[in-house]
């Protein structure tokens, strides 16, 4: 054997020891792994945690069977029937630096930044959000709050709603009627954005993305007691109100893949309001998970914080401010609330990114589909079975792609028909 061919066969051994093999699942077992998954998650998330390769941290990513190839939100899902489909708008900066501008109008959604959220010694504070422009409130049955990203790109958020429900409009048996569906998304700013200059001086701001998991406003400073999950509650009363949408009938909540960690975490520690049957949560493709145990699938050696909010609420203390009171023992009364409540949990089958890094994240499993796999299995295993009024979808042929995962036919019937 000469040196060459030596040195190139160890050089694919290292590659594929480092790196794995991109080692797709086929469609026609992901058709199957998604019919059972409405009949029986548990079942389902055991038969994808046996597909080839799903627990090699070093697997190479899924994409080849994707149906949409990209990032999935830059072009028309394929079962669109001809539904109309709008370019995200532009903004001026980056996620990781900070936002100098973001846009103001676009399409059929507007920013409204004067409403005003709390006031304290003479002085106040707006949360701004992303807004349907045109409509009439008498008409509204539904409210589609969508939940932000990494990149609190939420006008990005609010478009890609907009065009799920274009979608939606071209299958009759959902059902959703023209002008009946309002779609907002709260700007949840960072210390970034104020630096950069995109966030007024009255409009609250938050630490990093500590609005994910119920941090608390860090600026202005007067309203530091004020948490992102009080933001999604002064929405959701504001909707609630009869005398300003007279005929609401149901509000979502739907995030998906840091929208998806908040949706969750906003689902669990939600106070409890006498509309609450009234709103249902879609999860798609969090990072990690929030346990309702101490239990691991993977070694927590070395990983102090394993247990700590948001990957738990049994450990009361490092909870939010906003959920300490009602937690109950351990997070008794959290998990009561939780599991008494309509959510539905949206997994893509390629999606075997690796999201979040901490060493909490990488006790739940080494990558996304994983983490989501093993999470279900450990409700279904537990004393009380998996929860009766949650449901779950595995989508077939899509990556960590969030448009695309929106306009899956079965997101669009929990968002936009289901009561």
């Amino acid at each position: 054997m000469s040196w060459y061919l030596y040195l190139g066969t160890i050089f694919f051994y290292v590659l594929t020891r480092l790196y794995g093999v991109a080692a797709d699942v086929s469609m026609e077992e992901q058709q199957l792994v998604s019919e059972l998954g409405r009949q029986d998650p548990v079942a389902a998330a055991k038969h994808v945690l046996k597909f080839d390769g799903i627990l090699n941290p070093f697997q190479l990513p899924w994409h080849f069977t994707n149906i949409i190839s990209g990032t999935g939100d830059e072009a028309q899902v394929p079962w669109a029937r001809g539904a109309q489909y709008n370019s995200d708008p532009w903004a001026l900066g980056l996620y990781q630096t900070g936002y100098l501008y973001i846009p103001q109008e676009f399409g059929n959604f507007v920013l409204k930044r004067t409403s005003l959220f709390s006031e304290k010694d003479r002085k106040n504070a707006t949360a701004p959000f992303y807004s349907t422009k045109s409509y009439n409130p008498k008409k509204i049955e539904r409210v589609i709050i969508v939940l932000p990203g990494q990149w609190r790109n939420s006008w990005t958020y609010i478009n890609m709603m907009g065009n799920a429900l274009n979608v939606a409009y071209k299958y009759p048996e959902l059902k959703v009627k023209e002008d009946s569906v309002l779609i907002l998304s709260p700007m949840f700013f960072n210390q970034k954005d104020r630096d950069s200059g995109s966030v007024k001086n009255n409009e609250i701001s938050f630490h990093d993305a500590g609005w994910s998991a119920g941090g608390s406003v860090r600026e202005p400073r007067e309203f530091k007691h004020i948490s992102s999950f009080d933001v999604l509650d002064s929405m959701i009363d504001m909707v609630m109100d009869k005398s300003k949408f007279p005929n609401l009938k149901n509000v979502v909540i739907a995030g998906h893949s840091m929208g998806g960690q908040m949706a969750l975490h906003y689902v669990m520690t939600k106070k409890s309001m006498s509309y609450d049957d009234k709103i249902s949560y879609w999860v798609g493709d969090p990072g990690a998970y929030t346990y309702l145990s101490s239990s691991r699938p993977f070694s927590t050696k070395n990983c102090d914080n394993y247990n700590d909010w948001p990957y738990s609420i049994t450990n009361v203390a490092s909870l939010p401010n906003y959920a300490q009171n009602h937690a109950g023992p351990n997070g008794s009364h959290l998990e009561d609330l939780f599991r008494s409540r309509k959510v539905h949990f949206a997994v893509a089958e390629n999606d075997n990114g690796a999201g979040v890094k901490s060493c909490a994240a990488q006790t739940q499993g080494p990558n996304r589909i994983a983490r989501a796999s093993e999470w279900i299995v450990a409700q279904g295993n537990s004393s009380r079975g998996w929860p009766s009024r949650h449901t779950l979808d595995y989508m077939p042929g899509i990556s960590h792609q969030d448009y695309p995962a929106m306009a899956y036919y079965y997101s669009l019937k929990h968002i936009f028909a289901e009561n």
